[in-house]
């Protein structure tokens, strides 16, 4: 029994010990705010890399990264080779990482012409005023860019996505959320499983679809592409003297075109492939469970 005793005595200051730690811990993370500098020069790259929280990044003109974060059970680490930066931010231990952690808030300024690559867990993303390309992904928020020049790529599980005022060709990507895009000069790639998508003031070709919702274009600069969605309306707005090859058809609706289109080709209620305007580049349109509309600008 004395053997025992000693035993369930050694246990109990070893849990006493492991208690005291992750108290320390906790109390080390609640304090964990962070704030560094380094210089930087302009066409630098920054990567972010978050187990959790939410990420701003924008230009400024200073010659440097800037890093702020208010966070609760995170340690920060900044490091720099060459022109290429990344930040990272992991869980600090103690008690608040059993249940997720408290609220994570980053912000990080970078020169103008900058390419980032953001990657975070469980928070939205806010890019703003960057002349660079953009990648960013999150398991759990919304994904709003604001300038841009280059190839960007979003992608998101469980939000919206927004993009506006962008220089090259975007691929987005969504499995719970809406998805709206203007003022695009390049191509667009746009997938969400249960949303709408809008795409407006485009220069560029489209492929959309969506499982959920409607998809709406509006294109400034010709008209091509392939738009389909599984249950709702598909709109089309054209500019005036716009030709293309459209291949419209729909299971759940009807196809009206505006009355002043010049079309030449097959037409019926439900299934349309002719020329507009003399023909062009390919215009598809589908829909299983709604309307198709084209109209003019």
């Amino acid at each position: 029994m004395r053997t025992n005793g000693n035993g369930s005595g050694a246990r109990t200051a070893r849990a006493a010990l492991a208690l005291a730690l992750a108290l320390g811990g906790a109390s080390a993370a609640r304090a964990g705010d962070f704030q560094e500098t380094l210089p930087a020069q302009a066409e630098g790259t920054l990567r972010v890399e978050l187990e959790r929280g939410s990420v701003e990044v924008e230009a400024h003109a200073r010659p440097e990264v800037r890093v702020d974060a208010r966070a609760d059970g995170m340690e920060f680490e900044l490091n720099r080779n060459g022109d290429a930066f990344e930040l990272q931010g992991r869980g600090g231990g103690g008690f608040l990482n059993l249940f997720g952690g408290g609220r994570v808030r980053v912000r990080v300024r970078v020169p103008k012409r900058f390419s980032v690559d953001v990657r975070t867990q469980g928070g939205s993303i806010d890019v703003e005023r960057l002349e660079g390309a953009v990648s960013a992904r999150t398991q759990g928020g919304s994904i709003d860019v604001e300038g841009a020049q280059g190839p960007v790529q979003l992608e998101t599980s469980g939000g919206s996505i927004r993009v506006e005022e962008v220089r090259g060709d975007v691929e987005i990507r969504t499995s719970g959320g809406n998805i709206d895009a203007r003022n695009v000069d390049g191509g667009i790639e746009a997938r969400t499983s249960g949303g709408n998508i809008e795409l407006r003031d485009v220069r560029g070709p489209l492929d959309a679809q969506t499982s959920g919702g409607s998809v709406r274009a509006r294109f400034t600069h010709g008209a091509q592409g392939n738009l389909r969605t599984s249950g709702g309306n598909v709109e089309v707005v054209l500019p005036r003297g716009t030709g293309a090859r459209l291949d419209a058809r729909t299971s759940g609706g009807r196809i009206e075109l505006e009355p002043s289109i010049p079309v030449q080709g097959s037409q019926g209620p439900s299934r349309v492939e002719a020329d507009i305007n003399g023909g062009g580049a390919r215009l598809e349109l589908q829909t299983s469970g709604g309307n198709i509309r084209i109209r003019l600008d």
